[in-house]
């Protein structure tokens, strides 16, 4: 992400401030940095070699920040604006993220592929709704882990 985002720190603070402040604080928030931790030296190394589908990803890094940054405020208690909180997520919205991890999961690894499955599948569902909302439904989706004992 951080090679996707270059140029502008805010852009990259933001995303880590989802993962900080949002995905931290919930099984499924957990779960999808457990996964982008597993998979990014190969999501790097297929983007390094491949700068169209790089430039995708960027742009869809971008075309997101803004219900992230949303998604942080809520979080956070903070102030948040009207655009950030009633923006629904389009079909063409769902269509260039499907394209982009489906380009990604054909270029991937079989652990890539079958890690990406069940978030392809979960796209269609996203049509329509706010990302607060589609954040609501994840964490909410998401079985319990087992504490460690030790």
């Amino acid at each position: 992400m951080r090679d996707a985002l270059r140029g502008n720190p805010q852009d990259l603070a933001d995303y880590q401030a989802l993962r900080d402040e949002v995905f931290a604080r919930s099984v499924a928030g957990r779960r999808y940095t457990a996964l982008y931790e597993k998979h990014a030296p190969e999501v790097a190394r297929i983007l390094a070699a491949d700068p169209g589908l790089a430039a995708r990803v960027a742009a869809l890094l971008r075309q997101w920040q803004p219900a992230v940054k949303g998604l942080v405020a809520i979080e956070r208690g903070a102030a948040v604006s009207p655009a950030a909180t009633k923006y629904r997520v389009t079909a063409r919205d769902v269509a260039e993220a499907r394209a982009v991890l489906e380009a990604l999961a054909g270029r991937g690894s079989p652990a890539l592929q079958a890690d990406l499955k069940p978030v392809l599948a979960q796209l269609d569902g996203f049509v329509g709704r706010t990302p607060a909302e589609i954040w609501t439904t994840l964490e909410s989706a998401a079985p319990e882990q087992p504490r460690d004992r030790h």
